[in-house]
């Protein structure tokens, strides 16, 4: 199986300087529990990820104000994307994309 039948073409995604607020609600709207940070809303290029966890131990787990905490702040940025003809099975756990 490749990459392209199982991705989401246009997925949502957060901005660096968007809150933590904002990062959690667009999860519940869009019933995902992690969502790609890109650079801005032309180039879109992938810069990290922030996850329901992230929220959870970075912002809850400190006790930060999350109004105040940006996504740049608690994002993970260490990500592996894949192309779409990369196979599915060589972008899992222990593998590395390109």
């Amino acid at each position: 199986m490749k990459c392209h039948e199982v991705i989401i073409e246009n997925p949502v995604f957060c901005l660096p300087e968007d809150n933590a607020v904002q990062a959690a609600r667009l999860m519940r709207r869009a019933h995902v529990g992690s969502i790609p940070v890109v650079t801005d809303e032309t180039r879109r290029e992938l810069i990290g990820v922030i996850s329901a966890r992230d929220l959870a131990l970075k912002v809850l787990g400190e006790s930060r104000d999350a109004s105040r905490t940006t996504v740049y702040d608690v994002m993970t940025s260490a990500v592996v994307a894949c192309r779409d003809e990369d196979d599915i099975v060589e972008c899992g756990p222990g593998h590395r994309g390109a």
